[in-house]
C-alpha cells in the first residue's frame, strides 16, 4: 500500500513539473521579449509539443508568429520572414502574421509585398487599423498618395483617437501640398499626444510653405525646446528668424 502512495506521489510530482515546465515555455515564447521568447518559442517548435500536448497548427502558428516578432524587434529580418512564412504556412488566417510579415518588407522598403501582406490580412479582418495604417505607409512611401489617404481614413474610422493616424494623413497631405489639410492633421494629432518634437517641426513646414512665417517660427521653437537634439528645428528656427526679421526692415 505504501509503495502504491509512494509511485503515484512521484507520478503527481512529476507530471505536475512537466506542466510546470511547459506552462513556463509556453507562457515564455507569448509575453517574453528577446532572447528569452526566441528560446522558449524554438524550443516549443522544435519539439512539437504544447503544454504536454501535440501542438495544434493554430498554436505552431502563433509560436512562429511570436518568435518572428522577436527576430523583427532584433532586427533579425530574414529569420523573422522565414517565421512568419512558416506561421503562415501552418494557419494562413493569421491576421498578425501578414501584418507583420509586411511590416518586415517596409523595413527593407519592399513595399509592394509589403501592401500584398497587409491586404492579406485585410481580406480576414477588414477594420484592422493597424493593417490599414501600415498599408497607408507604404502606399505613401510609394507616392499613391491617394491611395494612402483611403488607408488612413479608414483607420482613423475604427480608431479614431489614434495620434498616429493624423500623424501620418498629415504628411500625406503635406506631400500633395495640401497645408491646411496638413495642419489639421497635425493639430488633432497634437491634440491627443502633446509635446512631440516631430510633430511640432512638421506643422512648422507647412506653415512655412503657407508664407506663415511666425506660426512656422513658434512651432521650430517650441519642436527645439521639447527636444534640444532636433537639428533641424534649431536651424529651421534660426533661418525663419532671418525671414522675419528681414521682412521688418
Amino acid at each position: 500500500m505504501l509503495r502504491i502512495i509512494l509511485s503515484t506521489f512521484i507520478m503527481l510530482l512529476s507530471y505536475s513539473f512537466f506542466s510546470y515546465s511547459a506552462l513556463a515555455a509556453a507562457t515564455a515564447c507569448e509575453i517574453k521579449n528577446g532572447e528569452v521568447a526566441i528560446k522558449s518559442c524554438s524550443k516549443i517548435i522544435s519539439s512539437k509539443i504544447y503544454l504536454g500536448k501535440s501542438i495544434s497548427k493554430p498554436n505552431l502558428s502563433i509560436m512562429y508568429e511570436n518568435r518572428g516578432r522577436q527576430y523583427f524587434q532584433t532586427e533579425q529580418y530574414q529569420k523573422a520572414i522565414s517565421d512568419f512564412e512558416n506561421s503562415l504556412r501552418a494557419n494562413p488566417d493569421n491576421v498578425k502574421a501578414n501584418n507583420n510579415l509586411g511590416s518586415v518588407y517596409i523595413r527593407l522598403q519592399k513595399y509592394d509585398l509589403a501592401i500584398t501582406s497587409f491586404t492579406k490580412a485585410l481580406d480576414i479582418a477588414p477594420k484592422y487599423a493597424l493593417a490599414l495604417s501600415n498599408r497607408g505607409v507604404a502606399y505613401r512611401n510609394l507616392g499613391k498618395f491617394d491611395r494612402a489617404l483611403i488607408d488612413f481614413n479608414k483607420a482613423l474610422i475604427v480608431d479614431p483617437k489614434s495620434d498616429y493616424d493624423y500623424l501620418q494623413r498629415a504628411e500625406v497631405h503635406k506631400q500633395m501640398k495640401n497645408y491646411n489639410d496638413a495642419i489639421a492633421d497635425y493639430n488633432a494629432s497634437l491634440k491627443l499626444k502633446p509635446n512631440v518634437s516631430n510633430t511640432y517641426y512638421s506643422r512648422g513646414i507647412s506653415y512655412y510653405f503657407l508664407g506663415q512665417h511666425q506660426n512656422a517660427y513658434k512651432d521650430f521653437s517650441k519642436a527645439f525646446e521639447i527636444d534640444p537634439s532636433n537639428k533641424d528645428a534649431e536651424n529651421n528656427k534660426k533661418a525663419i528668424l532671418k525671414i522675419i526679421e528681414k521682412s521688418k526692415k
